[in-house]
């Protein structure tokens, strides 16, 4: 197997939050937690709890750095921490496993784009992979080799989280 580019990169977007998200956060859901008790909806006050615990858990939720590489075979991942001898617990996608990629620049962070990558399996989510803005177009020529590029558009609750930061 031949390695084409590596790189490191985050697992994911990252936005510093600042007291001022907090504040507004908590407001939002007393807010929601009044109209909960208001309605006698209790179900509704639960998943508001559950939902703000979430929230603020996520917020703080700093990524990990993740070693990427592309090579003749495919894509490897391998997460912050593994040692030497857990390494084979990262995760590899062979190109005939996939079924195409686009690259989405990100108008909110200048400095990381994303690979997505489709699987061919029907029902599979896409795999998103950071890459550095100045790495993007290297990637896209070596995975236009071996995958046919597509359209990604990104969903609305995507959109939506990276709107809010988390």
């Amino acid at each position: 197997m031949q390695e084409l580019l590596a790189w490191k990169a985050p697992e994911h977007y990252f936005f510093p939050k600042s007291p001022r998200w907090y504040v507004a956060i908590v407001v939002l859901a007393l807010i929601a937690v009044v109209v909960a008790i208001f309605q006698a909806n209790f179900m509704f006050l639960l998943f508001i709890i559950i939902a703000l615990v979430v929230i603020l858990f996520l917020a703080n939720n700093t990524p990990k750095m993740m070693e990427c590489a592309l090579s003749d075979e495919g894509i490897a991942v391998i997460r912050e921490g593994l040692t030497e001898e857990s390494a084979e617990e990262g995760e590899f996608y062979a190109y005939p496993e996939l079924s195409g990629f686009a690259i989405h620049h990100n108008p909110l962070d200048t400095e990381y784009s994303e690979i997505i990558l489709r699987k061919k399996e029907k029902l599979s989510t896409y795999i998103k992979i950071m890459i550095a803005d100045h790495s993007a177009l290297k990637a896209k020529e070596i995975l236009d080799y071996y995958l046919p590029e597509f359209e990604y558009e990104e969903s609305f609750s995507d959109h939506l989280l990276k709107r809010i930061g988390l």
